[in-house]
């Protein structure tokens, strides 16, 4: 059971720094290499698992990807930051 916590409050990680990102870009957009460049700084993750975290956070809809390697938080995942008490 706390494997599963520890994933969901990875992916939430995941998510605020996606959203650093991507307010700090003049486009409003973060693109895959910062992303898992940051995961890899701040989680101490490998390349490889940054990837799939980041793979398996777009494919659950969290994430808007509207051009290719660059994502955005979608509508969902700033519903989940506001149930989990985190303001963005």
């Amino acid at each position: 059971m706390s494997e599963k916590l520890d994933a969901t409050d990875l992916r939430l990680r995941l998510i605020l720094i996606v959203e650093k990102l991507a307010k700090a870009s003049s486009t409003g957009l973060a693109t895959h290499g910062e992303i898992v460049a940051e995961m890899m700084v701040v989680e101490g993750s490998t390349h490889g698992s940054g990837k799939r975290l980041l793979n398996r956070v777009w494919h659950r809809g969290w994430l808007e990807r509207p051009f290719y390697g660059c994502y955005r938080l979608a509508a969902e995942a700033y519903e989940i930051l506001e149930n989990a008490g985190i303001e963005v």
